[in-house]
């Protein structure tokens, strides 16, 4: 998950669609969580500097513009899909990689972001 979608990244420098799908979201869900939750080197983020960093992250072409895209419409419009319990101090990224990778079980639906978000709510519904 520290290959960026502009090819900057490691170990191996890939690049765009090169690069995994699910490791793409991994990409998303990990800074999500890392940013937003404590850790030992780091206090919290608040909610509002979370989401500015991963914007400003998205327009240096770290991440998949799309999924970044649906991601933060999530996270932003409807918070409740991702359900979370709310502990700042623990880890969600696998509730959160739950719901989004649920996108990746119909990948012909990939090309719009209006069927990828469809497909992030059906598996909100699932986990529910």
């Amino acid at each position: 998950h520290h290959e960026r979608y502009d090819g900057s990244g490691y170990p191996d420098g890939l690049s765009g669609e090169n690069i995994p799908y699910l490791a793409r979201i991994f990409q998303v869900v990990d800074v999500y969580d890392a940013l937003s939750s404590r850790r030992p080197y780091k206090p919290i983020m608040s909610h509002e500097v979370v989401l500015r960093i991963m914007r400003e992250e998205g327009t240096k072409g770290y991440w998949d513009p799309t999924i970044l895209r649906v991601f933060l419409d999530i996270v932003e419009q409807q918070p409740a899909l991702l359900d979370l319990p709310q502990d700042p101090g623990n880890d969600h990224h696998t509730e959160i990689f739950k719901i989004v990778t649920s996108a990746h079980r119909r990948p012909e639906n990939l090309n719009t972001d209006e069927c990828l978000v469809d497909e992030v709510n059906h598996g909100a519904e699932q986990t529910k």
